[in-house]
């Protein structure tokens, strides 16, 4: 949550008192403690705000059906963060198959089949000697409004390189990771 949202969601529980109720199930392993399933933003600001209690609904879930909860809820109510969200596809998986993770949760097989390749050991590239240069891919994970900025600023550096869209994005990218000026082919 950005501190813009959470700024918001402490001033409306302070005007009103009122929010959503947090999802807990019983700790698995202290007595007496609940784990959050659902809310920990707004436990976070009720905490920062000085409240001792909060309202919660008490689901009794296994571990199995809390790892399922979070990718659920969590997915329907916000933004997901990439390192959390592949830890969690990471310890569904080793509980259910893909085909079962994707008739639980929001994500498609092939969303959940990426995050999984996220969590796996990567192979070690070996460069083959060639005199022609060797195309890779790139993946980025970015926002709406960070993507918006990369591509203005690749079509704004490759504007004097005549060739694809695509061609001119990985020369400019290749310069600038290089550190070289970017020169027209």
């Amino acid at each position: 949550m950005s501190r813009r949202l959470q700024k918001r969601l402490e001033d409306h529980i302070r005007r009103t008192g009122r929010y959503e109720p947090l999802v807990v199930r019983p700790h698995p392993s202290r007595v007496g403690s609940y784990q959050v399933l659902n809310g920990r933003h707004r436990l976070k600001v009720l905490r920062h705000i000085g409240h001792a209690r909060a309202a919660c609904i008490v689901w009794d879930v296994d571990d199995g059906e809390a790892l399922v909860l979070l990718a659920t809820l969590n997915r329907l109510a916000g933004r997901d963060a990439l390192t959390a969200k592949t830890e969690l596809i990471a310890a569904l998986a080793r509980r259910f198959n893909v085909d079962r993770l994707s008739a639980m949760l929001p994500d498609t097989r092939a969303a959940i089949e990426r995050l999984l390749n996220l969590t796996r050991p990567q192979a070690a590239v070996r460069r083959e000697p060639s005199a022609e240069p060797y195309l890779h891919s790139l993946v980025l994970f970015l926002t709406s409004e960070e993507k918006r900025i990369v591509d203005r600023a690749l079509h704004d550096a490759g504007r004097t390189i005549k060739d694809t869209p695509g061609r001119r994005k990985a020369r400019v990218l290749v310069a600038w990771a290089q550190g070289n000026d970017i020169e027209p082919s």
